[in-house]
């Protein structure tokens, strides 16, 4: 029997950072009794390939036969997992879960606050490609569920699946560093590891992916979308004003207010909700600089 420890995301919840620390550190990891091991290529530092090795619809006993191959390469140490398409809706969790029968698995994720996390999932998507995403970010149906109920509802489920929900809340973080507070998690000290990991995934400007976004309603060619990310990359402007309405605000803490009495027995031990609800200014504002 083999002990999992898989951290699910969710998206924008520092995932990318969290993925390439893991990775840089593996070796040192293994020191400390855990195996982390990517399923892809040097480009994609997480288990994404596992993870859509069981989504809903893909072929039979791959993700199965990569589960095996994970369990016999480990040996003897605990096997630590990263993936956020582990929380896609698309997600089979019950093959996935069948696969893993007779092993300990544990579950670690963050949550962030419903207004932040829409503005950062707003930019990733309206600078993803193949999503298209022309709606302003004020209009419904948002770029994403801001309560983030939709991509752990099959996780909360299962209860008899240890889940720990910690809090993407710097205030919260062991000494304010998110790569050190997911250490803390997974009970590691931190000695002698690189806790560096750079810039990852970073965003474009609220003013840059407006320009973006503009250019998503004419459906461009990859190429031109390609080109304009480059030039906004380069030629970027600070941003002014808050870009959610009140409206929208309003509607982001009602969501979330709404899923907290399913999340709340998940909570770590600590967790202090009320980020969670904290108010944010109108688009009206300035935001404090």
């Amino acid at each position: 029997m083999s002990e999992f420890t898989i951290h699910i995301g969710v998206h924008k919840t520092g995932t990318s950072a969290i993925q390439n620390f893991l990775c840089r550190n593996r070796e040192l990891l293994a020191t400390s009794g855990y195996y982390y091991q990517p399923t892809s290529d040097d480009r994609w530092p997480n288990h994404h390939v596992l993870a859509a090795s069981f989504m809903k619809g893909s072929a039979p006993d791959l993700g199965e036969g990569l589960l095996k191959q994970i369990i016999l390469e480990a040996k003897d140490l605990r096997i630590l997992m990263s993936s956020e398409m582990l929380c896609e809706p698309d997600m089979d969790i019950q093959r996935f879960l069948s696969a893993l029968r007779g092993h300990t698995v544990k579950l670690i994720t963050y949550i962030r606050h419903p207004c932040d996390i829409l503005i950062s999932a707003f930019n990733e998507v309206v600078r993803h490609y193949a999503r298209g995403w022309s709606l302003p970010i004020n209009e419904e149906p948002f770029a994403f569920d801001p309560s983030q109920y939709e991509y752990l509802s099959q996780w909360l489920d299962h209860a008899d699946i240890e889940i720990s929900i910690c809090p993407y809340d710097p205030r919260q973080w062991t000494n304010g560093s998110l790569i050190e507070d997911f250490m803390f998690m997974i009970n590691v000290p931190l000695g002698g590891y690189e806790l560096n990991v750079g810039k990852v995934n970073p965003s474009l400007s609220f003013w840059a992916i407006e320009r973006l976004r503009e250019l998503n309603a004419l459906k461009p060619t990859e190429s031109q979308h390609a080109e304009l990310v480059a030039q906004l990359q380069q030629v970027d402007v600070l941003d002014v004003d808050y870009p959610l309405t009140d409206v929208t605000v309003a509607t982001c803490l009602r969501r979330m207010a709404d899923v907290l009495p399913f999340y709340r027995r998940h909570f770590r031990l600590g967790f202090n909700e009320t980020y969670l609800l904290s108010s944010r200014p109108s688009k009206t504002e300035s935001l404090e600089m």
